[in-house]
């Protein structure tokens, strides 16, 4: 082969290397589970629970599908994949809201992310008691 040929191959072998190398991406693989984040409430049923979205003020409600574990045990949606898309990969404060006898219970601070395919808690109680 001559100095001009392997110029051409090498040139080809590096090319082509770098087509492979530099578009392969990381396949992310999600499961069909519709999650949320939720915080347990001990010692009394709220009467009103929701959340601010810390950057907007934007209040947000969701269906609270309260679920009692056990006496004066209930759960609490904080957030929910609902807002995935919304949060685009970015991480935001939220405050959870609960009200007894229309008087703030409970406001507490949880700083949320998203991974490929839910929203995740980074930071924030699981559970409150009152």
């Amino acid at each position: 082969m001559n100095k001009l040929s392997q110029r051409y191959a090498i040139i080809f072998i590096t090319l082509l290397f770098l087509s492979f190398s530099s578009g392969c991406e990381k396949q992310t693989y999600c499961n069909e589970y519709f999650s949320s984040i939720a915080v347990r409430v001990t010692g009394v049923d709220l009467q009103d629970a929701y959340t601010i979205r810390f950057s907007t003020g934007d209040t947000l409600r969701f269906e609270q599908n309260i679920f009692q574990s056990g006496p004066q045990e209930y759960y609490y949606t904080v957030i929910d994949d609902s807002f995935l898309s919304v949060l685009n990969k970015r991480k935001e404060n939220f405050i959870f809201i609960g009200k007894v006898a229309d008087t703030i219970a409970i406001k507490e601070t949880y700083y949320i992310g998203t991974d490929d395919c839910h929203v995740i808690k980074i930071h924030g109680k699981d559970e409150i008691n009152l």
